[in-house]
Protein backbone atom coordinates (compact mmCIF):
# COMPACT_ATOMS: atom_id res chain seq x y z
CA UNK A 1 0.00 0.00 0.00
CA UNK A 2 1.34 3.37 -0.95
CA UNK A 3 0.23 6.89 -0.01
CA UNK A 4 1.98 9.89 -1.54
CA UNK A 5 1.59 13.16 0.31
CA UNK A 6 2.81 16.74 -0.13
CA UNK A 7 5.05 18.85 2.10
CA UNK A 8 5.71 22.51 1.35
CA UNK A 9 8.11 24.83 3.13
CA UNK A 10 8.03 28.51 2.18
CA UNK A 11 11.20 27.29 2.74
CA UNK A 12 9.94 23.66 1.85
CA UNK A 13 7.49 20.76 0.85
CA UNK A 14 6.42 17.14 1.93
CA UNK A 15 4.64 13.94 0.85
CA UNK A 16 4.05 10.48 2.14
CA UNK A 17 3.59 6.87 1.38
CA UNK A 18 3.61 3.44 2.93
CA UNK A 19 4.70 -0.16 2.32
CA UNK A 20 3.99 -3.49 4.00
CA UNK A 21 4.62 -7.16 3.28
CA UNK A 22 2.90 -10.31 4.41
CA UNK A 23 4.05 -13.91 4.58
CA UNK A 24 2.79 -16.64 2.22
CA UNK A 25 1.49 -20.16 2.85
CA UNK A 26 3.24 -23.45 2.02
CA UNK A 27 1.95 -23.72 -1.58
CA UNK A 28 4.43 -23.60 -4.43
CA UNK A 29 1.87 -22.17 -6.84
CA UNK A 30 -1.86 -21.75 -7.24
CA UNK A 31 -3.79 -20.27 -10.16
CA UNK A 32 -7.38 -19.18 -9.70
CA UNK A 33 -9.49 -16.47 -11.29
CA UNK A 34 -11.27 -14.30 -8.75
CA UNK A 35 -12.89 -10.91 -8.65
CA UNK A 36 -10.85 -8.06 -7.19
CA UNK A 37 -12.35 -5.01 -5.53
CA UNK A 38 -10.06 -2.03 -4.96
CA UNK A 39 -11.00 1.40 -3.69
CA UNK A 40 -8.89 4.49 -3.08
CA UNK A 41 -9.62 6.27 0.19
CA UNK A 42 -8.53 9.68 1.37
CA UNK A 43 -5.65 9.79 3.85
CA UNK A 44 -7.81 9.77 6.96
CA UNK A 45 -9.60 6.56 5.92
CA UNK A 46 -6.80 4.63 4.19
CA UNK A 47 -5.24 1.49 5.71
CA UNK A 48 -2.42 3.80 6.81
CA UNK A 49 -4.28 6.89 8.00
CA UNK A 50 -2.58 10.30 7.83
CA UNK A 51 -4.35 13.11 9.70
CA UNK A 52 -3.49 16.79 10.09
CA UNK A 53 -3.19 17.79 13.76
CA UNK A 54 -1.69 21.28 13.48
CA UNK A 55 -1.94 24.52 11.55
CA UNK A 56 1.08 23.34 9.54
CA UNK A 57 -0.82 20.40 8.03
CA UNK A 58 -4.00 20.19 6.00
CA UNK A 59 -5.83 18.06 3.46
CA UNK A 60 -5.61 18.86 -0.23
CA UNK A 61 -8.61 18.76 -2.56
CA UNK A 62 -7.90 15.08 -3.24
CA UNK A 63 -7.97 14.21 0.47
CA UNK A 64 -4.19 13.89 0.71
CA UNK A 65 -2.15 15.29 3.57
CA UNK A 66 -0.20 18.48 2.92
CA UNK A 67 2.41 19.94 5.25
CA UNK A 68 3.15 23.62 4.74
CA UNK A 69 5.97 25.61 6.27
CA UNK A 70 5.18 28.67 4.17
CA UNK A 71 2.39 31.19 3.70
CA UNK A 72 -0.08 28.32 3.13
CA UNK A 73 0.11 27.44 6.85
CA UNK A 74 -2.87 28.76 8.80
CA UNK A 75 -0.69 31.00 10.96
CA UNK A 76 0.35 34.65 10.91
CA UNK A 77 3.86 33.73 9.73
CA UNK A 78 4.99 32.99 6.18
CA UNK A 79 7.95 30.67 6.74
CA UNK A 80 10.56 29.36 9.15
CA UNK A 81 13.39 31.45 10.65
CA UNK A 82 16.68 31.72 8.79
CA UNK A 83 19.87 30.68 10.61
CA UNK A 84 17.85 28.73 13.17
CA UNK A 85 16.52 25.32 14.13
CA UNK A 86 12.73 25.16 14.36
CA UNK A 87 10.93 22.42 16.31
CA UNK A 88 7.23 21.79 15.74
CA UNK A 89 5.34 19.21 17.82
CA UNK A 90 2.26 17.23 16.77
CA UNK A 91 2.35 18.21 13.10
CA UNK A 92 0.37 15.19 11.90
CA UNK A 93 -0.55 11.71 13.03
CA UNK A 94 -0.23 8.24 11.53
CA UNK A 95 -3.14 5.89 12.27
CA UNK A 96 -2.96 2.12 11.88
CA UNK A 97 -6.27 1.23 10.23
CA UNK A 98 -5.00 -2.28 9.44
CA UNK A 99 -5.21 -5.49 11.46
CA UNK A 100 -1.56 -6.07 12.46
CA UNK A 101 1.22 -4.25 14.30
CA UNK A 102 3.42 -2.14 12.04
CA UNK A 103 6.69 -0.23 12.40
CA UNK A 104 6.77 3.29 10.98
CA UNK A 105 9.62 5.06 9.22
CA UNK A 106 9.84 8.17 7.04
CA UNK A 107 12.12 8.51 4.02
CA UNK A 108 12.91 12.18 3.40
CA UNK A 109 16.13 11.79 1.40
CA UNK A 110 14.93 13.64 -1.72
CA UNK A 111 13.60 16.50 0.42
CA UNK A 112 16.85 16.90 2.32
CA UNK A 113 18.94 16.62 -0.84
CA UNK A 114 17.04 19.67 -2.08
CA UNK A 115 17.31 21.52 1.23
CA UNK A 116 21.05 21.04 1.67
CA UNK A 117 21.80 21.58 -2.03
CA UNK A 118 23.24 18.07 -2.25
CA UNK A 119 25.93 18.57 0.40
CA UNK A 120 24.54 15.84 2.68
CA UNK A 121 25.51 17.93 5.71
CA UNK A 122 22.76 17.20 8.25
CA UNK A 123 24.10 19.88 10.60
CA UNK A 124 23.29 22.70 8.18
CA UNK A 125 20.25 22.28 5.94
CA UNK A 126 17.99 19.42 6.99
CA UNK A 127 14.45 18.48 8.05
CA UNK A 128 13.70 15.41 10.17
CA UNK A 129 10.64 13.79 11.74
CA UNK A 130 10.41 12.39 15.26
CA UNK A 131 8.10 10.81 17.82
CA UNK A 132 7.44 12.68 21.07
CA UNK A 133 9.45 15.67 22.27
CA UNK A 134 12.17 17.48 20.25
CA UNK A 135 15.18 15.22 20.13
CA UNK A 136 12.86 12.23 20.57
CA UNK A 137 12.99 8.93 18.72
CA UNK A 138 13.75 9.53 15.05
CA UNK A 139 11.51 8.27 12.25
CA UNK A 140 14.21 8.95 9.66
CA UNK A 141 17.65 7.53 8.90
CA UNK A 142 17.38 4.29 10.85
CA UNK A 143 17.26 0.61 9.90
CA UNK A 144 13.80 -0.66 10.90
CA UNK A 145 14.77 -4.31 10.42
CA UNK A 146 17.72 -3.97 12.79
CA UNK A 147 16.08 -1.75 15.41
CA UNK A 148 12.47 -2.96 15.52
CA UNK A 149 13.01 -6.72 15.45
CA UNK A 150 14.13 -7.96 18.89
CA UNK A 151 14.48 -11.66 19.66
CA UNK A 152 12.97 -12.59 16.32
CA UNK A 153 9.76 -10.58 16.70
CA UNK A 154 8.48 -7.01 16.39
CA UNK A 155 9.32 -4.90 19.45
CA UNK A 156 5.88 -3.54 20.31
CA UNK A 157 7.36 -1.46 23.14
CA UNK A 158 9.20 0.73 20.62
CA UNK A 159 7.41 4.06 20.14
CA UNK A 160 7.71 3.69 16.36
CA UNK A 161 5.50 0.58 16.42
CA UNK A 162 1.71 0.96 16.45
CA UNK A 163 -0.98 -1.70 16.75
CA UNK A 164 -4.37 -1.81 15.01
CA UNK A 165 -6.30 1.35 15.81
CA UNK A 166 -3.32 3.04 17.46
CA UNK A 167 -1.96 6.48 16.60
CA UNK A 168 1.61 7.76 16.16
CA UNK A 169 1.99 11.52 16.61
CA UNK A 170 4.72 13.03 14.44
CA UNK A 171 6.70 16.22 15.00
CA UNK A 172 9.47 17.76 12.93
CA UNK A 173 12.54 19.92 13.25
CA UNK A 174 14.17 21.86 10.46
CA UNK A 175 17.59 23.52 10.47
CA UNK A 176 18.32 26.44 8.17
CA UNK A 177 21.81 27.89 7.81
CA UNK A 178 20.85 31.03 5.95
CA UNK A 179 19.64 29.61 2.64
CA UNK A 180 16.63 31.05 0.87
CA UNK A 181 14.45 28.00 0.19
CA UNK A 182 11.69 27.44 -2.34
CA UNK A 183 11.42 23.65 -2.21
CA UNK A 184 8.59 21.31 -3.18
CA UNK A 185 9.53 17.66 -2.62
CA UNK A 186 8.07 14.31 -1.58
CA UNK A 187 8.69 12.15 1.44
CA UNK A 188 7.49 8.58 1.98
CA UNK A 189 5.85 7.26 5.13
CA UNK A 190 6.44 3.51 5.42
CA UNK A 191 4.48 0.99 7.50
CA UNK A 192 6.22 -2.38 7.87
CA UNK A 193 4.71 -5.59 9.19
CA UNK A 194 6.74 -8.00 11.32
CA UNK A 195 7.12 -10.32 8.32
CA UNK A 196 8.44 -7.50 6.12
CA UNK A 197 11.01 -6.51 8.73
CA UNK A 198 12.16 -10.07 9.42
CA UNK A 199 12.63 -10.56 5.66
CA UNK A 200 14.32 -7.14 5.43
CA UNK A 201 11.76 -6.14 2.81
CA UNK A 202 12.07 -2.41 3.44
CA UNK A 203 12.53 0.80 1.49
CA UNK A 204 14.76 2.79 3.85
Amino acid sequence: MTNRRKFIAGLGALATGSAAAMGTGAFNSVSANRGVSVEVADDANAFLGLNATSEYASGSGSGQLNINLDSAATTNGTGINADATTNILNVFEVVNNGNQDVGISIDEESLNTALDNGTGDSSTEQLHFFVGEPGGVTLCEYDPSAELIVGGSLDTSDSRVIGPGEVLTVGLYVTNAGSSWDVDQDITVNAYSETALINNDINT
